[in-house]
């Protein structure tokens, strides 16, 4: 079976230009943890995810040493304060340029291997066509739910 075959192609998009506010009405509205971040001509530049907002949102003295060594984290009132504050940024400033992606013809055994082994923010791993654009997405649910009553 190749990623055509598994891939959600109605895929709920951003671009860079995207108001952060915007986008996270996006993944409210949708239900989901990260939007694929589109150029013009529908090529993959980036991936938002919540993990992103949030952790961009953190203080600026709250760094990754200090949370790991603390096991703790700011007050939420101070984050959402800074949630409040980036909501005026543009995706571009917060998403992660670290795209997965596969061509539609891939074969699915090794996206399975893909989505095991992922160590970014993002849910899933973005298609593209032949011409770089965006197609779809494939998550470890499209994997799991593929031969499962819909």
């Amino acid at each position: 079976m190749i990623a055509a075959k598994l891939m959600t192609r109605n895929v709920v998009t951003t671009n860079p230009d995207t108001l952060v506010s915007d986008a996270i009405a996006l993944l409210r509205r949708h239900h989901l943890h990260d939007l694929p971040v589109i150029d013009g001509e529908g090529r993959p530049v980036g991936v938002l995810t919540a993990h992103a907002i949030l952790h961009h949102a953190l203080p600026a003295y709250a760094s990754e040493d200090l949370l790991a060594a603390m096991q703790a984290s700011p007050d939420l009132p101070s984050v959402h304060e800074h949630l409040h504050a980036m909501a005026g940024l543009k995706v571009g400033e917060v998403m992660s340029a670290r795209i997965l992606s596969v061509k539609e013809h891939a074969p699915t055994n090794a996206i399975a291997a893909m989505l095991v082994l992922m160590h970014n923010d993002s849910q899933n791993i973005l298609v593209t066509g032949d011409d770089g654009r965006l197609v779809g997405t494939i998550s470890a649910l499209d994997v799991i739910l593929r031969d499962q009553p819909r």
